[in-house]
């Protein structure tokens, strides 16, 4: 069978959409918002029986992660849903959906890559939760009523509600009082009835027909299955189907996998094929012999520093195709000195997980014993600091206690923004003993400059043997409502200035450290800029105990 067949019998019938309003319904809420937390809750009551699909959000640039929660459909009394369980988890049970996403912008729509599938009946209410998991990226606008109409058209109403700090369902709350309200900033996409809500442009795995590389997936909305190992790092290939006994075979090509309206196609029952079937260079596992599938398998080989992609076609006579596809999974193997694009904007963040599926190993350190506490994650935040754990607060306040609350972290607690300038860039690093995360700002703004106005450059490096350094730092004059504290903080200290060790080394002093002296303090809040550029400032500790070590 040629390539050519094989596109025969995945007949095109039509191109299913990827995002609201393309097959759905948009009611959106004004997009320019003033304000902002973590999260957001509301309630929304519909005039006839709708099923809603997913959330157009208002989130600052970066990458993000969300979970949404949602209660029970009730009928509708008028009164307020989410209000009374605003800070009780238990009526909202586990997550409908958990996604991670990167924003279009601030005050600009990004639809999440998701089908939600919540049936709202006429004359029901529903309440929905969205949030952050961390930091506070997500936008908002404020109102003065609580319960009121936000928008409405002739088959849906959204409510005014509140904004959500975290942890989740805390009792922290803001408006939600007869004066005061925090409105949902986006759009919600519908579509009537209870057929269910329109697919993405992209291929899942299913019981049918399954093949990833490392445990990658799809979520049918934003890409292939994407795995990024290291090159020369073990790559498993993960095949299966619930076909066993019928014909099977793989697609691979060299090229990345396409959508199904960019290259792709759809067959004649909506399985979307995402194959570049353009690539010279394609194959056929089998040589398009169709073997039986024997059952699930696995195929171990050493990444390469190429893109590899790969779709299974499975015989199925359950399907209406009489096929079913696997997702499309696809391998970009990443050299080791690879740079990662860190976090962008005001208040944001990047968060690492050191060997997730979804950021090879090669890419971060090792687990950090800081102390006392191991770490895996980290989370890169603009305002200057890696944060270590499983949250972090990316605000500023300029006054030591602020920073003394915050959660451990190692660099510096200030108000950068990289829209006003600069950039933030993440690079794995190795000296022959130890591996490292070296993250560099580069000429980063002060939050409200002049845009190109001279800002902090610093790179700040955190090892496996749990050593952090500072190397490169020059500040610019901040103003006194933005003085900076740096150094490693332990998280949660009633005082911040106590009995760290730092170590100066330069010429000249800095923070009243002269070179090669420590100085037993976490850092001090600064008004004037380092007199030096270059210098560095060296911090190191043994889990509990700190020391200086150079």
């Amino acid at each position: 069978m040629k390539p050519s067949s094989l596109l025969a019998m995945f007949a095109v019938a039509g191109l299913l959409a990827a995002q609201c309003p393309s097959g759905a319904t948009s009611l959106p809420t004004n997009i320019l918002a003033n304000n902002g937390q973590s999260g957001v809750m509301f309630d929304v009551v519909a005039t006839n029986t709708l099923t809603i699909c997913t959330f157009n959000v208002n989130f600052l640039p970066g990458t993000w992660n969300v979970s949404i929660y949602a209660l029970p459909a009730i009928p509708n009394t008028g009164a307020s849903y989410y209000f009374p369980n605003h800070n009780v988890a238990a009526p909202w049970g586990t997550p409908i959906a958990n996604v991670s996403f990167v924003s279009n912008g601030t005050n600009i729509a990004t639809p999440l890559p998701l089908s939600l599938n919540q049936v709202v009946n006429a004359g029901e209410r529903r309440a929905f939760y969205i949030t952050a998991t961390v930091g506070t990226g997500q936008r908002y606008v404020n109102g003065t009523a609580h319960n009121a109409v936000w928008a409405s058209d002739s088959n849906l109403t959204v409510f005014t509600g509140c904004g959500k700090a975290l942890p989740l369902f805390s009792a922290g709350i803001f408006g939600g009082t007869a004066t005061a309200s925090r409105n949902f900033s986006g759009a919600v996409c519908y579509v009537l009835g209870t057929s269910g809500c329109p697919t993405g442009q992209w291929e899942q795995n299913d019981a049918a027909s399954s093949l990833d590389f490392n445990g990658a997936q799809s979520n049918g909305w934003t890409g292939a299955g994407v795995s990024t190992p290291c090159v020369g790092s073990l790559v498993s290939t993960n095949i299966a189907s619930t076909n066993v006994g019928l014909g099977f075979d793989v697609a691979v090509s060299f090229v990345p996998a396409v959508s199904a309206t960019a290259g792709g196609f759809a067959t004649a029952n909506g399985q979307k094929v995402n194959i570049d079937f353009t690539d010279p260079a394609l194959f056929f596992l089998n040589g398009m012999a169709f073997p039986p599938f024997p059952g699930a398998f696995a195929i171990p080989f050493g990444a390469a520093p190429f893109t590899i992609t790969a779709q299974m076609v499975n015989f199925d006579p359950t399907n209406p195709d009489m096929i079913a596809l696997s997702q499309a999974a696809q391998l970009a193997a990443i050299m080791p000195s690879a740079v990662i694009a860190g976090p962008v904007g005001d208040d944001a963040a990047l968060s690492l997980t050191a060997g997730s599926a979804s950021l090879p190993a090669c890419l971060v350190p090792q687990p950090i014993a800081l102390y006392g506490t191991t770490y895996t994650q980290y989370h890169v935040i603009t305002n200057g600091r890696v944060v270590f754990g499983p949250t972090a607060n990316t605000s500023f306040t300029p006054v030591a206690t602020y920073a003394a609350a915050e959660a451990r972290f190692a660099g510096a607690h200030a108000d950068l923004n990289t829209t006003v300038g600069g950039n933030i860039t993440i690079l794995p690093v190795n000296n022959g003993i130890n591996n490292g995360l070296q993250v560099n700002y580069n000429n980063v703004g002060y939050f409200g400059g002049v845009a190109g106005s001279s800002g902090v450059t610093m790179t700040l490096e955190i090892w496996d043997n749990s050593n952090v350094g500072f190397t490169n730092v020059t500040f610019a004059t901040p103003t006194a409502a933005r003085n900076m504290f740096v150094g490693v903080h332990p998280g949660g200290a009633a005082l911040i200035e106590t009995g760290f060790p730092l170590n100066y080394v330069g010429a000249g002093s800095f923070l009243g450290v002269t070179a090669g002296a420590s100085h037993g303090a976490f850092g001090d809040h600064f008004v004037t800029p380092m007199a030096d550029a270059g210098d560095s400032l060296q911090f190191a500790w043994n889990g509990v105990a700190y020391d200086v070590s150079y």
